[in-house]
């Protein structure tokens, strides 16, 4: 099943600077707040630090246990659905 995402915005960067870096605002209920994050055109997650959860008053821990593995190491981390976190 295919799925599309649509912008509003459309937003350029340097292809001689480290990485791809976009805004974004993370909202949950009430909560929301901005930042930048780092975009890997070939994730198939998103992740972000629990200090954002926290923020945004999620129960993180009720997502399901997932591992990622990367160059530097290991990253325990807890999946959530889009849906999770819609008003």
């Amino acid at each position: 099943m295919s799925r599309s995402i649509e912008f509003t915005t459309i937003h350029t960067y340097t292809p001689a600077m480290e990485g791809i870096s976009l805004p974004v605002v993370l909202k949950s209920g009430g909560e929301m707040f901005k930042l930048l994050a780092s975009v890997d055109k070939g994730a198939s997650n998103c992740l972000f630090e629990r200090k954002h959860a926290e923020l945004l008053n999620l129960k993180l821990e009720t997502g399901h246990r997932m591992t990622f593995r990367t160059a530097t190491g290991r990253i325990d981390a807890f999946g959530h659905l889009r849906s999770h976190f819609s008003t």
